[in-house]
């Protein structure tokens, strides 16, 4: 084969592969990104760590629970071990249509189950750089999405030469806005996986205010490709604070009851 052959020939299979990427729209990159996480269920424990400059990092434990219900939305519960003023707290996540959610935090020492209302979700979760939306799986169809950029990933986790989706995320309604307290998110997507690396938030005003950084996104799922991140770092642009959330003893598909995400169960502490 003459070289001028051989480069014509390569040139045609990077165009091919250019047109497979292009026939994807921002909105299907997410959907399938979507996809990649849809676990029947998830149970784990997690540690928190809040580190502020100069103080002393605070960190806290909890075990994890979270199930797909109907319609693709997720429930979700945890329930504090650590430290001792916060042990047997309980917040449980009930998705809704729409990008709406019901949250119910349980406090102990009150015995008494309190409501977080929507306006209230964009509020740290337990005095963390995550919000107690942050918990919560965005789901794309809340949202109308824009392509920015296809490159290497560049990121710290992920292995040289691995390309990402670069995309912006705005949210389609007041309700989805309000509850995130974000006015557009960037997101950084595997184009092998279509896993999340990273995410930028900005906040109400435009002005970035968090960078996540997804960690340790190992297949749990095999059956049907499905990942979760052991890890997120949260980096707080405003307060200059970070947050690690860490997940260990991660299991999936273990036939979590639906009984488990109740606020009977709630406030059913042993």
């Amino acid at each position: 084969m003459k070289v001028r052959d051989f480069c014509l020939g390569f040139i045609l299979i990077l165009g091919i592969e250019n047109i497979g990427y292009a026939a994807l729209s921002a909105k299907e990159i997410m959907q399938k990104n979507e996809e990649s996480r849809k676990i029947e269920d998830i149970t784990a424990n997690a540690k928190l760590i809040r580190i502020t400059e100069g103080k002393v990092p605070k960190e806290k434990a909890f075990k994890f629970w979270r199930k797909q219900v109907e319609g693709g939305l997720f429930s979700s519960l945890t329930r504090f071990s650590e430290p001792a003023e916060n042990k047997n707290e309980g917040i449980l996540f009930l998705e809704q249509k729409e990008g709406k959610a019901d949250v119910f935090l349980y406090l102990p020492v009150y015995k008494k189950i309190r409501r977080v209302e929507s306006s209230q979700q964009s509020g740290a979760f337990m005095g963390s750089d995550l919000s107690y939306a942050d918990m919560t799986a965005p789901h794309a169809d809340d949202y109308e999405h824009k392509l920015l950029n296809q490159s290497l990933c560049n990121v710290a986790d992920v292995s040289s030469g691995v390309a990402c989706y670069q995309i912006e995320s705005t949210p389609k309604n007041s309700d989805v806005r309000n509850r995130y307290g974000y006015s557009k998110s960037v997101t950084w997507v595997r184009t092998d996986q279509f896993t999340t690396v990273a995410m930028d938030h900005y906040n109400l005003e435009g002005v970035l205010i968090k960078k996540i950084q997804a960690k340790q996104v190992k297949l749990v799922d095999t059956q049907y490709k499905r990942y979760f991140a052991h890890e997120l770092f949260v980096e707080n642009q405003i307060k200059k604070s970070s947050t690690r959330l860490i997940f260990s003893e991660v299991k999936a598909n273990q036939g979590v009851d639906s009984g488990v995400f109740t606020q009977n169960n709630l406030q059913n502490v042993k």
